[in-house]
């Protein structure tokens, strides 16, 4: 209210007023929506901080195990907000507040099926760009592994002979600005999962900034790309695509929540299920842990006969030793296989929306997982973080740290990083490959 990004109302007709009011002047509802979402971006790192404080006291070990860990069981620090959004917690506690939670979510729903409704019918009109702009997002909150999807699609793309660009929001980072990601970019200034892809994509522009419309056109102007990558952008109506492409995690449909279909703040779903009526393609990732045939592809197919339906696992391609000389987790470290993993007691430290997932791949490369030390996602790591994790491997006698490359780009200098090791992980598919090649390259002429 103080920034005039929103406003009192005091029953149905006045609501109704209003919003017809914001629909008949654009002007009103752009000045609205640009105070609403500084107040949002006022207050995030608010959030931020009280997670931070709330972690502190809370972020104590209990028994865990990642899915398809059999027997063996290890102590796992994990924050409270991660085990909130994780589909598989089943604590009692968190379950508890996730009926307490229901009301948020039923408002939630009322909001985002409100919010589609207008632009469905055209009231709420978006932007157009003169280049094709292929979206990859997800249905729920984090972890569905849209990043992988996105590197892979550039790829692709740029051995076709295309021009692409990566547009993202830059989640996490201290700046406003639209600017192109360089690839000794600090993370705090332009979000980690940009300097991330910037990284590992150093012939393909990423660009940042709070308007992926303003990003696209620096795209264009300055490195004449020719067809733009929506990173996250399934949610990001404003800007109109050419295909959505949906990403969701397999693992997290087998759960309760998940089939509940709750929306957040109960559930893990950012809009319901039925949004995938928007979709051209579903990529399932790490159908090898989801126990592919308990997932109804038959159902999906019958609901959604349109969309195709992409089956996808995670594979690590090799891991790179980080020494002392570490600055912002990216150095010229050694390269070492995957399999260098096989047989050594390993610590997990990762700031990742899905920890189990990243577990579970550990393990299948070998790795003998003595602990779990899990943040929140996109966590920008401390020395207080970094020191605790040492003394946990000198308290399990672990031979190493393991942590993801998103997080490498998150870690500060210290001594850490003489026991720290990247692992790099890549999508294998399993089926729909081809059928998804074709049907971007066609989105992109």
């Amino acid at each position: 209210l103080r920034t005039g990004g929103g406003m009192v109302v005091h029953d149905g007709d006045e609501l109704a007023r209003v919003l017809l009011e914001l629909l008949d002047d654009p002007g009103k509802r752009t000045l609205t929506g640009a105070a609403a979402g500084r107040a949002v971006l006022e207050c995030a790192k608010a959030v931020d901080r009280t997670l931070d404080l709330v972690d502190r006291w809370i972020l104590e070990p209990h028994p865990g195990g990642p899915v398809g860990s059999g027997p063996r069981r290890y102590p796992q620090y994990t924050p409270f907000i991660t085990r909130l959004m994780d589909p598989g917690e089943r604590a009692s506690a968190i379950r508890l507040l996730r009926v307490l939670l229901l009301p948020l979510s039923l408002l939630m729903g009322m909001a985002v099926r409100l919010r589609n409704g207008l632009y469905d019918t055209g009231l709420l009109s978006n932007n157009r760009l003169p280049v094709p702009v292929i979206s990859v997002g997800a249905l729920t909150a984090g972890g569905a592994g849209k990043t992988p999807v996105v590197r892979y699609l550039a790829g692709c793309l740029r051995n076709a002979g295309f021009r692409p660009a990566v547009l993202s929001r830059g989640y996490g980072r201290n700046s406003r600005e639209t600017r192109v990601v360089r690839t000794d970019a600090a993370w705090q200034e332009v979000g980690d999962e940009p300097a991330f892809l910037a990284s590992m994509l150093p012939d393909v522009p990423v660009v940042v900034g709070p308007s992926r419309t303003a990003a696209g056109r620096l795209a264009i102007d300055q490195y004449g790309a020719n067809v733009l990558l929506l990173d996250d952008g399934f949610q990001h109506r404003r800007l109109d695509r050419t295909m959505d492409i949906v990403v969701q995690d397999a693992t997290s449909l087998l759960s309760p929540e998940c089939k509940t279909g709750r929306l957040l703040p109960a559930g893990p779903f950012r809009e319901p299920f039925s949004s995938l009526r928007r979709a051209r393609a579903l990529v399932l990732t790490q159908t090898d842990q989801a126990r592919s045939a308990a997932i109804d592809m038959a159902r999906i197919k019958g609901e959604y006969p349109h969309l195709a339906l992409i089956e996808a696992v995670y594979e690590p391609t090799g891991l790179r030793r980080l020494d002392d000389s570490l600055h912002n987790g990216l150095d010229d470290g050694t390269q070492l296989p995957p399999d260098w993993l096989a047989g050594r007691e390993v610590l997990v430290l990762c700031g990742i929306a899905n920890p189990a997932s990243f577990v579970q791949t550990v393990t299948d490369a070998g790795g003998r997982v003595t602990r779990v030390l899990a943040y929140r996602d996109h966590h920008p790591f401390t020395q207080s973080d970094l020191d605790r994790a040492l003394s946990l491997v000198e308290e399990s006698g672990a031979e190493c740290i393991v942590t993801t490359e998103k997080d490498a780009v998150r870690i500060p200098e210290h001594t850490i990083g003489d026991h720290l090791v990247a692992l790099d992980i890549t999508l294998r598919f399993i089926s729909g490959e081809h059928t998804l090649i074709k049907l971007v390259e066609s989105a992109s002429v």
